[in-house]
C-alpha cells in the first residue's frame, strides 16, 4: 500500500535540494559579478594612472620648451607605476604641438596639447585625451 509518511520525507528532501541548488546558483552568480567588477575596476584604475603619466610627460615637455624655446624633439620618462613618452612638434611661428602617451600595464592614454604662444608665457589652447595621433 501507499505510505503517506515516506512521501512527506521525499517532498522535504526534494524541496531541500531545490532550495540548495537555487541558493548555490545565486551565490555563484554574485561571485562572478564581483570578480568581473573587480577586474573592471583594476583596468579603470590603470587607465586613470596612465592618463596621469601622459599629463606628467606633457609637463616635462612644457619645461623643455621653457628651457629652450627652440626645443623640437621627444623624450621618455619612467616611473615606478609605468612610463610615458612625449613628442614636441614645431608649428608655424610660436605654435607647438605636444603628443604624449602614458602606459600602465595594458592601459594606454594619449594626450594632445597645442600651444599658440611660448613667449613671454606659454599659452595652451587645447589639452585633450585622444584615441590616436
Amino acid at each position: 500500500m501507499y505510505d503517506n509518511k515516506n512521501t512527506k520525507g521525499y517532498v522535504a528532501l526534494i524541496t531541500t535540494l531545490v532550495v540548495g541548488s537555487l541558493a548555490m546558483s545565486i551565490t555563484v552568480g554574485m561571485l562572478s559579478i564581483g570578480i568581473t567588477q573587480t577586474q573592471t575596476a583594476g583596468v579603470n584604475y590603470d587607465a586613470v594612472r596612465a592618463g596621469a603619466l601622459a599629463d606628467a610627460c606633457v609637463e616635462y615637455a612644457l619645461q623643455e620648451i621653457r628651457n629652450n624655446t627652440n626645443f623640437n624633439g621627444n623624450g621618455t620618462e619612467t616611473f615606478s607605476i609605468g612610463s610615458c613618452t612625449y613628442d614636441v612638434i614645431l608649428g608655424g611661428g610660436e605654435s607647438r604641438t605636444i603628443e604624449s602617451t602614458g602606459a600602465v600595464n595594458n592601459a594606454i592614454r594619449r594626450v594632445a596639447v597645442t600651444l599658440d604662444q611660448i613667449t613671454p608665457d606659454l599659452n595652451i589652447t587645447r589639452w585633450v585625451y585622444v584615441d590616436s595621433f
